[in-house]
């Protein structure tokens, strides 16, 4: 019984050897060699049969894992089907010793570990092989205010030869930083002791968003280069990682001495450019005119540029635009700029002061509080034609500019010099009206009578083409709807009440000024228009509103002109005192 009792415990003793030879062989792990150089590398495998996702993770303490790849084998011998799944890894020393590639598990398996031992190089040949390949780099700095530039420069160098691996590194990535590339990698052939090298220079912009410490981290570039036979080396290619340093710099807060009511900006150099799209001294009344301010910050990028905040006096109607922000890089590093458009209409003739312009910054160059400014400029505003006299001097008496009255001691001085300059500007008016109609009629008379021979035929064309015309435009306007289009909307309408009553684009906007109702009708339009981003505007019921009210205006023209006769400077109001006035649209 004994005898029986112990045979029966060697055969269970038996299986459970198999069945742990049969699971460990379930998930097994090896390696192409287990003694290698600090240069060279390892190809691990992972063989399972059975389906899963590894976790190499714990490998990336001791090795550093260049590439991986995976295949299914299947086979079949003398009927007996076998099938498995490679995990194929390339994997780099970090360190030199005895490493060890610790257990791999999947799902409820767990691999062998293996033993890798990994011999330093001998010196010189280290030296050798970071003579090929090696890194340099620079700052401008080794302390820099709080989102000021910082020029980060670093250069690689592989002798003829290397071979690199994959693409060089890329831009930085700094914690609590934003970083703009100002030059791209461009390999030029350059010569160091009289060895040609390959350099690929890169250059970038930081600009630190927070005071303190800021890490510029290593970047790192791998290849392999061909070495002659060595003591210790069989010689041939052999794998080369080169490393650059990482680099700490000092961030420094805002300055005490800065103005704390000011925005920072922190610059290099800082200039504003002031441009009108006509001399402001050919300035007319009701005509507008385009002022482009643009701000341009050395050594920063322009989306810490401050709004300007212009301010105009009361005699100018001012509408801003969406500034546009941007910037473009040199050698010396980056330039923001920032652009501020404003369409501008003159309110009354004469002189009007516009007051000047100032930015507050911060030179980094000279360590001090400086100011950008465009002076104040006095600007002569003629009368316009198509105004009546009477309604530009009755705008100067009662919107008076009050930036001219900023010194009490010259106040009746400049008034009398208004009232002189209005006064010359009435009887050119006057001359103009009289005189420029009674030269071109002279010469309508003259060409008239030269092709009166085909009057006749311009006459036909024109009665004929002007219908057809307004017919279109009035197309164009009732297609808004579709668009959404605040700005479109103001063209249409202006091209096609232009057509409709025959007279020029700049006339009619004058005569729908002189009504009240479609005064307020195109101010509001115009305060849809040049709304900021935070301003709710109700842009389908203003063109719904403006369309509608075009409608009623064409069919009581026309129906006008059928009873009565019109005078050729009278434009009925384009929206009548009625429903709208209690539109939301119009609502302050």
């Amino acid at each position: 019984m004994s005898a029986a009792f112990r045979l029966l415990c060697y055969l269970i003793f038996l299986c459970g050897q198999m069945i742990s030879q049969y699971a460990s062989a379930d998930l097994q792990a090896f390696v192409d060699r287990s003694t290698i150089l600090e240069s060279q590398t390892i190809e691990f495998t992972l063989r399972a049969s059975s389906q899963g996702d590894p976790d190499f993770s714990v490998l990336e303490e001791q090795f550093r894992i260049l590439g991986s790849r995976t295949n299914s084998q299947y086979q079949s011998i003398n009927g007996r089907v076998s099938s498995w799944i490679d995990w194929n890894l390339t994997l780099e020393p970090l360190t030199t010793g005895e490493l060890t590639i610790p257990t791999i598990r999947l799902n409820s398996e767990s691999s062998n570990p293996i033993k890798i031992q990994v011999n330093a190089l001998d010196p010189k040949l280290r030296a050798a092989i970071q003579s090929l390949v090696f890194f340099e780099t620079d700052v401008s700095a080794n302390s820099v205010y709080v989102q000021a530039q910082l020029i980060f420069t670093r250069k690689l160098y592989y002798a003829r030869g290397a071979q690199l691996y994959g693409e060089t590194p890329g831009s930085p990535e700094i914690k609590n930083a934003v970083v703009r590339t100002i030059t791209a990698a461009s390999p030029v052939a350059v010569d160091i002791s009289g060895r040609p090298y390959t350099l690929i220079e890169q250059k970038y912009a930081i600009f630190p968003e927070r005071s303190g410490q800021l890490i510029i981290p290593a970047s790192a570039a791998s290849g392999n280069v061909r070495l002659r036979a060595q003591p210790g080396f069989v010689g041939g290619r052999t794998r080369i990682r080169a490393v650059s340093e990482s680099l700490e710099i000092t961030v420094k807060p805002i300055p005490a001495s800065y103005p704390s009511s000011m925005p920072w900006l922190p610059a290099s150099e800082v200039n504003i450019v002031d441009a009108w799209s006509d001399q402001p001294e050919n300035l007319i009344v009701g005509i507008p005119v385009t002022r482009t301010v643009m701000v341009q910050a050395r050594a920063s990028v322009g989306s810490i540029i401050p709004p300007l905040q212009l301010k105009f006096p009361q005699a100018l109607r001012a509408y801003p635009q969406a500034p546009e922000i941007s910037e473009h890089s040199a050698l010396y590093g980056l330039t923001g700029l920032r652009k501020e458009e404003y369409s501008i209409s003159a309110q009354r003739s004469g002189s009007i002061n516009i007051p000047a312009i100032e930015l507050t910054w911060w030179d980094t160059d000279t360590d001090e509080v400086k100011i950008a400014r465009i002076p104040e400029q006095k600007i002569q505003v003629a009368l316009n034609p198509a105004v009546p006299v009477s309604r530009t001097a009755e705008e100067s008496t009662s919107t008076p500019d009050p930036e001219v009255s900023t010194q009490p001691e010259q106040t009746t001085k400049e008034t009398e010099n208004d009232l002189v300059e209005t006064a010359l500007n009435t009887w050119r008016s006057i001359l103009a009206q009289v005189y420029i109609p009674v030269l071109l009629l002279i010469g309508l008379i003259l060409v008239g009578w030269y092709f009166s021979g085909f009057s006749s035929i311009r006459k036909a064309f024109s009665a004929k083409s002007k219908p057809a015309l307004e017919r279109k435009l009035f197309k164009q306007l009732e297609s808004v709807i579709h668009q959404q289009d605040l700005k479109l909307l103001k063209t249409r309408l202006t091209e096609w009440l232009s057509v409709f009553h025959d007279m020029p684009q700049y006339a009619v906007l004058q005569k729908l000024d002189e009504d009240d109702v479609s005064h307020q009708l195109i101010a509001a339009l115009n305060r849809g228009i040049y709304a900021s981003s935070l301003d709710k505007v109700d842009t389908t019921q203003i063109i719904a509103d403006v369309v509608q009210r075009a409608k009623e205006h064409r069919k009581n023209r026309r129906l006008a002109k059928s009873s009565a006769a019109r005078t050729q400077n009278t434009l009925p109001a384009l929206f009548p005192v009625g429903p709208l006035q209690h539109s939301t649209f119009l609502a302050k």
